[in-house]
């Protein structure tokens, strides 16, 4: 009931919510999408571009905020990579509010908060990023909420994947 798409030609990938995923309670790390649909599939050796975008509500309203995982449980190594985060933590992201954004570490993981923290319940972020393989594995988009609540991650939440034909051409 989460995925409505998977697939693409060679080369593109991509997951979207058709309906809305209610996270576990918890601060552990936890895939995006549902356990028969979170992994992507990558190769060794290989430069990647990817685009995600989270809209999640009900969070905690003492420390609504989370952390974003590219490889999550994943098994491919990553050999480095950089996103950036944008977006808004608000009570309700869909209103105009001061926008904040961070920068992943170098294996694209946001080591604290994606945003500056603040006391609201909802946060919507846009996630943009390359990365590139070591050896080959699988890729598992997670987040770890900051406090545990059972948030909900919207129904059009999405992630794409692109392949890039020639790391040389990046």
């Amino acid at each position: 009931t989460t995925l409505s798409a998977t697939g693409g030609s060679s080369n593109v990938s991509y997951a979207t919510l058709s309906a809305a995923r209610v996270l576990t309670n918890t601060t552990a790390s936890q895939a995006i999408f549902a356990a028969d649909d979170d992994e992507f599939a990558v190769e060794a050796e290989t430069s990647y571009v990817f685009e995600c975008l989270l809209f999640i509500t009900g969070m905690s309203a003492s420390t609504g905020n989370a952390r974003f995982s590219l490889l999550g449980a994943g098994t491919a190594t990553l050999l480095g990579g950089r996103a950036q985060i944008v977006g808004v933590d608000n009570a309700a992201p869909t209103t105009p509010g001061t926008p904040s954004h961070a920068f992943t570490d170098a294996v694209v993981t946001s080591a604290v908060n994606m945003l500056t923290a603040g006391t609201a319940t909802a946060l919507a972020v846009t996630i943009r990023g390359k990365f590139r393989t070591n050896a080959a594995g699988t890729i598992i988009p997670s987040i770890a909420l900051t406090g545990a609540s059972a948030a909900t991650l919207d129904a059009d939440c999405y992630f794409k994947l692109l392949e890039c034909m020639q790391q040389q051409d990046l």
